[in-house]
């Protein structure tokens, strides 16, 4: 009974509704419970001494005391004196002994659960070794020695029994129902997170180890009767089964079942054998039981303890692992001896792999930081914080955010580092700064824009005028390739806005279906006049299925990629360069267009960003940087994929794959 509400005592509530029911109901339990197993021992009790030798409910009152909050003592103090009154008035106790008990138990477990409390220094734990020495030498030795001594002298004089032998039996009756309830009440308490439940897990063997319990105290105790322990050895495996497997809450069962055997056995035995049996408060018995469940109850809290700290050990390693923050311990010589799995996600290593290595090859932000000088300025700054890029095997270089702390740990000195990656950071950073560089260039081409409208209609004109008076001067064929070579130059610029406004805000039109092969002949006719003049042409054209696409769309992608590929050959050289445009139909169906030259190729460095708005490997004034990010945009916003294949000094290959008009997705608008 007092384990099935031991959980709540320790839970209390402080609210209104919590006070008026929860207290009351935890109180009459306990006193229910104190009632049962107070009549129970005194149905060991001596006709001289008008005692027990066997006191559970002190362990029961001390473990209750223990786990409940201490606003709530009071009630269990009052439920414990009404249960021994009611007790002392059904075996006729007389007054001055049944005062000693109500007092003496009072004190007992109050001074039980204030010492052991402060020598645990707060709510014991059964598998902390310290909290279970601090139960056994209070609980059993240290409190019930002055209850003992009030109840002995009570005895004493009501009853005329000898004084010191009715204070020892009265001391090792309540101790020795210390030692075996209240590790029970504590231990069958309810576990926080860390804790786990073996009795839960392996319910079959705990029932097992129940009935071995059992077999074991009727072998122990069989012969009671001629005041004999039969083969007192045979409780150690079953002790040691209890403590490895089921911790403390097996080896209080296992204990409590062979004190109810033992208790049993001797009051049987002393009522058919007479004077030769063992007597309950013989101290054979006595001493056996208490040595046997003390030292099981050592070595259970001794395994429970380790147990829970590996746990947590593997709960924190877990919790490491599953980490956002990278996480690497290593010596002084740099040589890496714990990686976390988030480590290896970072660095692209098994964990293996990281362990054993030497912590600069992975952070070369620390080569030549971890010699003498460098671990004792490490140990002074305790803690420091720096960016770096660190290295992956696949050439990845992730940007990452590292935290540097000196441990000094069980005599030896240890640098944890702790790196977060910064890729998702920087790309956001990235992303908002692309979308005021969008807002920008959106205001910019407006504003270039409507100038720019004057400026290609007069040229418009002055072309036209200049038409009509051709042959009247001679220098009207020098203003006719003037205004050509202006007009060129406006269309150009009004490219550029074009591509500007693109970035802003890519175009949401209509879509309609496009012969891929007729917009490539259209991009190459506007675009050859550049090839030639640097490298030669190639055209290997096949048909290519229908595309859903904007009016020029496709269009704009193969100018980009024809004068990309045209200006990374050098001017004027077209007999050793060339430029090749593909088309076709891949295997799964879709439009394929491949664009390759035989010009510098894109250095490796600069590869990973060659699609980002306003980025360019050409010198400042080749280019805006637009091109690609262009024609990515258009591309897998129509559904279909781009990639770049290059090698410096080698040539660069574009392939573009667009989805047929029956697997496009819709457009949006």
């Amino acid at each position: 009974m007092w384990v099935v509400y031991s959980g709540s005592l320790a839970g209390g509530t402080g609210t209104r509704a919590g006070w008026t029911r929860g207290p009351w109901r935890d109180w009459v339990a306990f006193g229910l419970a104190y009632l049962a197993l107070a009549g129970v021992s005194d149905w060991l009790s001596s006709d001289a001494t008008q005692f027990a030798t066997f006191w559970p409910a002190a362990g029961l009152y001390v473990g209750v005391l223990l786990v409940s909050e201490r606003r709530r003592w009071p009630g269990f103090v009052a439920a414990a004196a009404l249960a021994d009154l009611f007790v002392s008035v059904q075996v006729g106790r007389k007054p001055v002994i049944a005062a000693a008990l109500m007092f003496g138990d009072a004190v007992e477990a109050l001074v039980a659960a204030e010492l052991i409390r402060l020598l645990a220094r707060g709510r014991p734990r059964m598998w902390r070794l310290r909290d279970t020495l601090a139960v056994i030498t209070v609980g059993v030795v240290v409190a019930p020695a002055l209850p003992s001594f009030l109840g002995a002298a009570s005895t004493a004089h009501a009853n005329g029994v000898p004084f010191v032998a009715a204070w020892i039996e009265w001391w090792t009756g309540d101790g020795l129902g210390i030692l075996v309830v209240t590790p029970l009440v504590l231990a069958w308490r309810e576990p926080d997170a860390i804790d786990r439940n073996p009795v839960r897990q392996r319910p079959i063997e705990f029932a097992a180890l129940g009935l071995s319990s059992l077999a074991v105290g009727w072998l122990v105790f069989r012969q009671a009767q001629v005041g004999v322990l039969a083969e007192e050895h045979v409780v150690l495996p079953v002790f040691v089964w209890a403590a490895l497997r089921f911790g403390p809450r097996g080896v209080t069962v296992t204990g409590a079942i062979l004190a109810g055997a033992a208790a049993w056995a001797t009051v049987w035995a002393s009522r058919v054998g007479g004077a030769e049996a063992l007597a309950p408060d013989a101290g054979t018995v006595q001493g056996y039981l208490a040595v046997a469940i003390a030292t099981s109850l050592v070595l259970a809290s001794e395994v429970a303890g380790r147990e829970r700290a590996a746990r947590k050990f593997h709960l924190a390693r877990h919790a490491l692992d599953q980490g956002a923050e990278a996480t690497l311990i290593c010596d002084a010589s740099g040589r890496i001896v714990l990686a976390s799995k988030a480590a290896g996600r970072l660095l692209g290593r098994t964990v293996p792999d990281i362990v054993g290595r030497n912590i600069a090859t992975l952070d070369p932000s620390l080569s030549g930081k971890l010699g003498p000088e460098g671990w004792a300025v490490l140990r002074t700054q305790a803690t420091s914080r720096y960016e770096t890029v660190l290295e992956d095997p696949s050439g990845r270089r992730p940007p990452a955010e590292v935290h540097l702390a000196f441990l000094a740990f069980d005599g030896s000195e240890f640098l944890a580092w702790s790196g977060r990656d910064l890729s998702d950071r920087r790309r956001a950073e990235e992303d908002q700064r692309l979308a005021a560089v969008g807002t920008l260039a959106s205001g910019v081409a407006h504003e270039i824009n409507n100038p720019l409208t004057y400026v290609t209609s007069n040229l418009a004109f002055v072309q036209e005028t200049l038409e009509k008076v051709r042959g009247m001067h001679p220098d009207v064929a020098d203003a006719e390739e003037a205004v050509a070579e202006a007009t060129l130059g406006a269309r150009k610029v009004r490219d550029i806005v074009r591509d500007l406004r693109f970035v802003a805000r890519p175009p949401d039109g209509r879509r309609i279906e496009v012969d891929p092969v007729q917009e490539v002949r259209s991009a190459v006719t506007l675009a050859q006049a550049e090839i030639h003049r640097r490298s030669g042409l190639l055209l290997l054209l096949d048909p290519c299925p229908l595309v859903l696409a904007g009016q020029g769309q496709v269009g704009q992608v193969m100018i980009h990629l024809l004068l990309n590929a045209a200006q990374s050959t050098p001017e004027g050289s077209p007999q050793t360069h060339s430029v090749r445009v593909a088309s076709g139909t891949d295997a799964a169906g879709w439009a394929a267009i491949e664009v390759a030259d035989s010009g510098s190729g894109i250095p490796e460095a600069a590869r990973a960003r060659i699609f980002e708005p306003f980025f360019s490997t050409r010198p400042v004034g080749a280019g805006t940087g637009l091109g690609l990010s262009v024609c990515h945009g258009i591309v897998t916003g129509l559904g279909g994929e781009i990639t770049v294949q290059s090698e410096e000094g080698h040539g660069t290959t574009v392939r573009v794959r667009l989805p047929p008009a029956s697997l496009a997705p819709e457009a949006a608008g």
